[in-house]
């Protein structure tokens, strides 16, 4: 048993994400929920937009997110789940924020 499973159950409905090492190796795939409870190193995109003048998009974060809901943030992007790339993902993420 792995020891973030210990404390928490897993939520069949968690999205499954991408785990990995400092080199950026996958180690493990595994339940949001778990590599947020576990502070857990996990692959992520980040994409920052910039007008024609220079200046940074900031949008502010819903509040139903895990991580600093409501806060302003200058880059869109995700955690990037199971069996997607980094492109694939920051498509996704900026989709999503359409």
């Amino acid at each position: 048993m792995r020891p973030w499973e210990k404390r928490h159950s897993c939520n069949p409905f968690d999205e499954n994400v991408i785990i990995v090492n400092e080199d950026n190796e996958v180690i493990d795939v595994i339940p949001r929920s778990l590599m947020r409870s576990g502070e857990l190193l996990h692959r992520a995109s980040y994409i920052t937009i910039f007008n024609p003048s220079g200046e940074i998009l900031v949008q502010k974060r819903s509040m139903k997110k895990d991580g600093y809901p409501g806060y302003f943030d200058p880059t869109t992007g995700g955690v990037v789940v199971e069996n997607e790339t980094y492109e694939e993902n920051a498509r996704r993420e900026l989709e999503e924020e359409n």
